[in-house]
């Protein structure tokens, strides 16, 4: 730390939203066992870890040496919740060994608000992760140039703050709305003369709002489906003085099917392709797109995996499945099933990323013209770029 003594007065400090967070606070210990910081129980200062139990007569002293790790680890023990007043709970803790201290944050999975993960489906958890990402983004560009900031967010035509269901809504410390993505015309009303569709008072819904986030859930009217008010879910994350949000509508749009973990790793890997290309193609887009054409460079190609580009016109640049695609218009193609991939296009274009199911052929299967496909679909600047995943294919 550059700063420790500072550090150190913060970690102290319950009202520093940097350290604390609901449940969170931080623990720094020397690797010799002395207590060097704690969040929550300050009277553990100086104390020696090989003297402490957890709340079931776990020697933490032992647990803590056993897990002291450069790259970090997660493990378990019992501990009181400092957020529920729970005097034993299962707690499970990020360890980091840097210099001579281990560092911990830990948190508690039986915590309030934890269950609500349990009913979201996949689809919901990648909207909320868009979700973040806009509002990063807002949060960033709000601290560099506000009215700009708050232009952007009223422009509905401004992909960087506008995708379906998803916008931005900012509050300043009062609970006066300074920006709504959806209804501009709220801006100057307080959230706490504003309820929801149940009676909900946004204003104390959004004070709870923590300096790295926490996810509320409310009523609310969802733009994607014609205003309807539908449960939503949002993040809200508090910085300098202001409130900003995003929030998904849970179960709006019909989900894809669970996934295997197998799946899942599959989806990243094609995401990652993705990120590569776009890369790659800034740079050298002949290269980029000869090297996709190549079956055999596995930077492009691996498996089931490969890319395409389609230009916002909706012309074909390149495909590593079907390289004869390149230089048709995707409204003239159809999937297995006849849906127009020109329409899928059109209406699935975002600088965030989403997922899009159709139906394609399955290079690894010979002959095959109707497999499920779950694409991940990227614009930047004027082209899309896609890779994708067949879900329940083995290889």
């Amino acid at each position: 730390a550059t700063q420790p003594s500072l550090a150190l007065s913060m970690i102290h400090d319950t009202n520093n939203p940097l350290f604390h967070d609901q449940e969170l606070y931080v623990t720094i210990i020397h690797t010799n066992g002395t207590i060097i910081a704690d969040g929550n129980y300050h009277t553990l200062i100086g104390a020696d870890m090989e003297f402490i139990r957890d709340t079931t007569g776990v020697h933490l002293g032992d647990l803590f040496d056993a897990n002291i790790s450069l790259y970090g680890r997660w493990f378990e023990y019992n501990w009181p919740n400092p957020f529920s007043s729970e005097s034993s709970a299962l707690k499970v803790a990020w360890i980091k060994t840097l210099g001579e201290y281990m560092y911990t944050v830990g948190m508690y999975p039986e915590a309030p608000d934890e269950e609500y993960e349990d009913v979201l489906t996949q689809f919901d958890q990648d909207r909320m992760e868009t979700a973040q990402m806009m509002l990063q983004n807002a949060i960033t560009m709000f601290g560099t140039d506000m009215s700009l900031t708050i232009d952007v967010i009223h422009d509905k035509n401004n992909s960087l703050f506008h995708d379906e269901e998803l916008y931005v809504v900012i509050a300043d410390h009062t609970g006066d709305i300074v920006a709504d993505g959806y209804t501009p015309d709220m801006v100057g009303q307080n959230l706490y003369n504003i309820t929801d569709g149940y009676g909900l008072n946004l204003g104390e819904l959004f004070e709870t709002s923590t300096y790295y986030g926490k996810w509320i859930e409310y009523n609310w009217p969802n733009p994607d489906a014609g205003g309807a008010v539908q449960e939503k879910k949002t993040l809200l994350i508090n910085r300098g003085g202001y409130t900003f949000s995003v929030g998904i509508y849970p179960g709006y749009k019909e989900p894809y099917d669970e996934l295997t973990q197998h799946e899942v790793d599959r989806r990243h890997l094609a995401q990652s392709m993705v990120e590569h290309t776009i890369s790659s193609f800034t740079m050298n887009p002949t290269l980029t797109i000869n090297t996709i054409h190549d079956g055999t460079n596995e930077l492009y190609n691996d498996n089931e995996l490969y890319v395409t580009i389609t230009h916002v016109n909706g012309t074909v640049i390149a495909h590593g499945q079907s390289p004869d695609l390149v230089g048709d218009d995707m409204e003239s193609v159809k999937d297995g099933r006849g849906v127009s991939l020109g329409d899928l296009y059109d209406d699935n274009q975002s600088i965030y990323g989403k997922w899009v199911e159709y139906h394609w052929p399955n290079p690894t299967i010979p002959g095959s013209n109707d497999e499920s496909y779950l694409a991940w679909f990227k614009t930047n600047s004027d082209y899309i770029f896609t890779s994708g995943i067949y879900p329940e294919y083995d290889d």
